[in-house]
């Protein structure tokens, strides 16, 4: 389990609430630096073929970190150094542990989340990200691949039926109706102009 919520992390981490659980601060994770009672010298060093296998990963994780990089101050160089050190960590942890399933609180955004994503998915381990529905209040939305969106693909075409107005529930019927008046500023906050003006 990890998180970036520090004060969360220390409480619930030095409480007996959850026993044979190994936490993780967010912050440790994206430095490569393994959870307390873990060595991640054990494991194997990544060889010829382990990285050829996780190309796709590898420019998918160091485009990530360049999002954080607007300056370009850190050389391509070391950040392959850093991915090869999030892989060979997450595939020796993720190997000697098995884990059922890994949840995610939204779409992997950070590099380490990335090399977490895609190792679990290459061993066979179930990942299942989670996210709120933007603007309509109350809704989750569960999926399992992050690609290709092929549960929604799949639930989307078993809708054999046109839905009514009337068949939605009353908040639903409301953000609709709001998004259809011509009236109401149905605009995402982050796009409303008082809000562009305020971050800029």
């Amino acid at each position: 389990y990890w998180s970036d919520e520090k004060s969360f992390f220390d409480e619930i981490s030095q409480s007996n609430e959850f026993p044979n659980t190994i936490f993780h601060n967010a912050f440790d994770a994206a430095l490569g630096i393994p959870p307390r009672g873990i060595d991640g010298s054990k494991f194997p060093p990544i060889n010829k073929e382990l990285s050829k296998t996780f190309l796709q990963c590898e420019s998918q994780a160091i485009r990530m970190m360049d999002t954080l990089d607007l300056d370009a101050a850190v050389s391509v160089a070391k950040k392959k150094h850093v991915y090869y050190k999030y892989l060979r960590y997450w595939h020796g942890i993720l190997s000697e542990l098995r884990p059922d399933a890994i949840l995610f609180g939204d779409i992997p955004h950070s590099a380490y989340q990335w090399v977490v994503y895609s190792v679990a998915k290459k061993l066979g381990i179930k990942t299942v990200m989670y996210d709120s529905v933007k603007r309509i209040p109350d809704r989750l939305i569960f999926f399992e691949d992050c690609s290709s969106y092929e549960e929604l693909a799949r639930a989307y075409t078993d809708i054999k039926k046109d839905i009514a107005l009337e068949d939605l529930s009353s908040d639903l019927r409301e953000y609709y109706n709001n998004q259809a008046d011509p009236r109401v500023d149905s605009s995402p906050v982050f796009l409303k102009k008082n809000y562009i003006e305020k971050a800029t």
